[in-house]
């Protein structure tokens, strides 16, 4: 189905809901399980520490659109190491990517 449309239109395509959940599952959940485990991890650490969470970059997209409010057309392709970080400040959750500025997680 990628090869077949190329993989920017499979992510819309997936992102619209037009690939069957038994393929890929829903994007809006999927952002919102990374970001749960996220913001549970970061939580539960003590002072000084850090947490680092490695998933697929189509993961790093539906964060960046789901939870961030990106659309995928606007963040680009994630690239090599690209990344979402979530860090706490002032007893509040945010997260941010390198093309926008941080977005708190309500």
């Amino acid at each position: 189905m990628m090869a077949k449309t190329g993989s920017s239109q499979f992510v819309r395509n997936w992102f619209d809901k037009i690939i069957d959940e038994s393929i890929m599952l829903d994007p809006a959940f999927t952002a919102d399980r990374i970001t749960n485990f996220m913001v549970s991890t970061l939580k539960s650490l003590s002072p000084g520490q850090a947490a680092i969470c490695v998933t697929h970059d189509w993961n790093i997209f539906s964060i960046k659109q789901f939870t961030l409010g990106f659309s995928y057309e606007d963040t680009l392709d994630a690239g090599y190491l690209d990344a979402v970080a979530f860090f706490e400040r002032n007893s509040r959750i945010f997260a941010v990517a390198r093309q926008f500025d941080p977005v708190e997680i309500v």
